[in-house]
């Protein structure tokens, strides 16, 4: 828009005349007429907006498509345009966020149950989701609930320790440490001075047993005589054996039965899991 143009200085007591008067409006009307009537002329269906073409130049942007934004645009006149909206201007889902990448704003797509927002340099903004256990090593065994879980599905990327898969079976046992194969120590199934149980888990079996004894001794006597003369044993010196001969006695024992009995304390059976 140009200058408007500055009238004429009038002299110090000068009377103003009519003619001068209407010649000053005119000119201040015709400025306004040419310079802002005419702009804002320009729009003229509803929506239309004005934008700078360049220096004192006004231009309209005719109104949009429904659901279209305004976006700029440098090989426009105007320097912008109408677009139909694109993912990395706007946010279109419920939980999307915006982040800005190396130049300008870009969306993040909001991630599915569970996972966690986590830097990554990789991704354009900067930021992707993450599943939550993604850290967790594969072979991490932890105990489930899926009471606490309100759900019998297994994890994605789990497994139960059933024996399967490559998977200890860990059901009805319990766990003790362990080192490194490297170490000289494996892992392994009751390999820790447990004791074989029954058909059942629990107790001790019925069984039977025999078992010997070795009774019996020998000694020697002198000969003597009694005090009424007469003698035991051989005649003449020497000794003799007393008493019985070393023998065995075999008691065999069968069908002896012991009780059965649960002695591991109260407890709370978890499911244990292992990361795949």
């Amino acid at each position: 828009m140009p200058n408007a143009s500055t009238p004429a200085r009038l002299a110090p007591g000068h009377v103003i005349t009519a003619a001068e008067w209407t010649a000053a409006l005119t000119d201040v009307a015709t400025f306004i007429n040419n310079n802002v009537v005419s702009v804002f002329n320009l729009m003229t269906t509803k929506g239309d907006l004005l934008f700078s073409g360049g220096p004192d130049t006004i231009g309209k942007l005719a109104v949009g498509t429904n659901t279209h934004i305004i976006y700029a645009d440098s090989t426009q006149a105007l320097g912008v345009k109408y677009a139909a909206a694109t993912s990395q201007m706007v946010m279109t889902t419920k939980g999307d966020m915006q982040a800005r990448n190396s130049t300008g704003m870009v969306r993040i797509p909001v991630g599915t149950n569970g996972q966690a927002l986590t830097c990554d340099s990789t991704a354009d903004s900067g930021f992707s989701w993450q599943t939550f256990n993604s850290d967790w090593p594969k072979g991490a065994i932890l105990a489930w609930s899926p009471t606490g879980a309100t759900t019998t599905t297994i994890p994605t990327g789990w497994t139960v320790c059933d024996g399967t898969a490559g998977t200890p079976n860990l059901i009805g046992r319990f766990v003790i440490g362990t080192r490194p194969s490297s170490s000289g120590a494996s892992p392994s199934s009751g390999g820790y001075g447990a004791q074989a149980v029954d058909s059942n888990g629990t107790g001790v079996s019925a069984h039977g047993q025999a078992f010997s004894l070795s009774g019996g001794v020998t000694s020697t006597q002198p000969n003597n005589l009694f005090p009424d003369g007469n003698q035991y044993g051989d005649p003449g010196t020497g000794s003799d054996l007393m008493g019985s001969n070393a023998h065995t006695h075999t008691v065999a024992a069968s069908s002896a039965t012991l009780d059965s009995a649960t002695v591991e304390p109260a407890d709370y059976a978890l499911i244990y899991l292992m990361k795949l």
